[in-house]
């Protein structure tokens, strides 16, 4: 008889996103945005809360339309900063600032969760 462990997938999401409550770590789960998305529809439910968390942290996170958009476009529809930049009318600079603060923004909502004790 084999023995499955059911937390196996919580403990490795849980430790390749420990860091969320940082620039580098929602930076990394937003790269991961589209494997997680996959996932998600292969059944893996840890997947789905970590994508129903990263939509809520956006929600709170108060962001400009601006950063909204750009973050929109660079992590979601897999543009560059330079493509992102030609569709918004802007110059790469103006986008790399508003992505940075995006991501701090959302960083600072994971880093409240953890400090209260939600989330991961």
């Amino acid at each position: 008889m084999s023995v499955y462990d059911k937390e196996t997938k919580i403990r490795r999401y849980s430790t390749q996103y420990h860091s969320l409550g940082t620039l580098l770590g929602v930076r990394r789960l937003l790269r991961d945005y589209h494997i997680l998305k996959e996932r998600r529809y292969a059944g893996d439910y840890v997947a789905c809360d970590v994508l129903t968390d990263l939509d809520t942290a956006i929600s709170l996170a108060h962001l400009t339309i601006r950063q909204f958009q750009t973050l929109k476009l660079i992590y979601f529809n897999d543009l560059t900063q330079k493509s992102a930049a030609e569709q918004l009318d802007l110059r790469q600079d103006t986008i790399s600032r508003h992505e940075k603060a995006a991501i701090q923004k959302v960083a600072a909502v994971y880093h409240y969760w953890t400090e209260i004790g939600e989330g991961y």
